[in-house]
């Protein structure tokens, strides 16, 4: 038996050992970064999209691109 043959088994096994102490890292970086992606959610990406959204809309609620148009007036291009 070669000295290789017999450190073998410790390199598989220094292998899975990395290979769950990368998946654990990844877990934990998930569990950690979950909350705050939620909170980014729901207090800036909903409330943009439904300005968005209800931007779309006239006052009669009617689908409309009066708000966009409305953009185009001298007053608001100046103050652009």
């Amino acid at each position: 038996m070669t000295m290789a043959e017999t450190h073998m088994p410790s390199i598989e096994l220094n292998t899975d050992v990395l290979q769950r102490s990368r998946r654990k890292t990844g877990l934990t970086f998930i569990g950690l970064s979950a909350p705050a992606f939620v909170l980014v959610v729901l207090v800036l990406i909903i409330p943009f999209a439904w300005l968005a959204w209800m931007s779309l809309y006239d006052a009669s609620g009617a689908l409309s691109a009066e708000n966009y148009a409305r953009l185009l007036r001298p007053a608001y291009v100046e103050a652009f």
